[in-house]
């Protein structure tokens, strides 16, 4: 029966009937396989995933300086961030100052209290070693930290960058970062609340000088997009939008009322 079956295919593959005589074989097309393609995001899945329900808010940012599209600003903002900082400078101190301070710290236990928060003795030399000059060493030495940093308002180091994410170019390029993880409080607008249920999206670039150019622009709304799709009914604003906030951030040049209208159009 097999042997039946074999010479029967064979004939079949010849264009032979059992007969012997030559029969047309009707070829059907080969229908290519469908392939389904998941449409390219920006942002990563993870990210998008974890936008939550108490992100109701977006809140546009901008950066004091200019973005430099062959380096990675994001990355000095971070630095800045998590420094003690004074009057937007990142505190740096004379070697001498630090040395006398030094051996005063090094007497007490390892962890020291700074205002009313506590930090490990070595982040506190680390303080010292990086406070301002132009303060004078006069006035570091023989004074208590938590006298210091009253005195002078010292900004003490945040644990991350206060964004959620930022854009900016970067070899060239337009690129995302990431910064805050979302189940954490934010750190760029107290405001209205905005760090407890806003998305703060730094835009690196001063825009009270120049405004976005398009490429920018459009790189921008894609990525707003993105998270609005994500989480449907976010509210965008520009973080001089919120109440009690006296910035012009995210630029005078900044239209984020033709921003909104944007995110609405969908470009073929």
């Amino acid at each position: 029966m097999m042997r039946l079956v074999q010479k029967l295919i064979k004939m079949i593959m010849k264009g032979v009937n059992q007969y012997g005589a030559h029969v047309n074989i009707i070829k059907l097309p080969i229908v290519p396989k469908v392939i389904k393609m998941k449409n390219k995001t920006i942002l990563s899945e993870e990210f998008l995933k974890s936008i939550n329900n108490t992100y109701t808010h977006l809140i546009a940012h901008h950066s004091t300086g200019f973005d430099n599209p062959e380096t990675k600003d994001w990355d000095n903002i971070d630095i800045y961030h998590r420094s003690f900082r004074m009057n937007w400078n990142i505190m740096v101190r004379p070697e001498t100052a630090y040395l006398k301070l030094k051996k005063k710290i090094e007497l007490q236990g390892n962890i020291i209290k700074v205002g009313n928060s506590y930090y490990p003795k070595d982040q506190v030399l680390e303080f010292y070693k990086r406070a301002s000059v132009l303060m004078g060493e006069e006035l570091y030495l023989g004074q208590y930290v938590s006298t210091y940093i009253k005195n002078t308002k010292i900004e003490t180091p945040w644990n991350a960058i206060g964004y959620t994410l930022g854009i900016e170019r970067a070899g060239g390029k337009l690129v995302v970062r990431y910064g805050r993880k979302l189940n954490i409080r934010q750190a760029h607008c107290y405001q209205e609340g905005m760090n407890s249920h806003g998305i703060g999206l730094l835009i690196v670039g001063n825009y009270d000088k120049a405004a976005p150019d398009g490429e920018l622009w459009r790189f921008a709304i894609k990525v707003v997009r993105e998270i609005k799709n994500a989480r449907k009914g976010l509210i965008v604003l520009g973080h001089r939008e919120v109440k009690g906030v006296k910035k012009t951030c995210p630029g005078e040049l900044f239209n984020m009322k033709q921003f909104r209208e944007d995110l609405k159009i969908r470009r073929k």
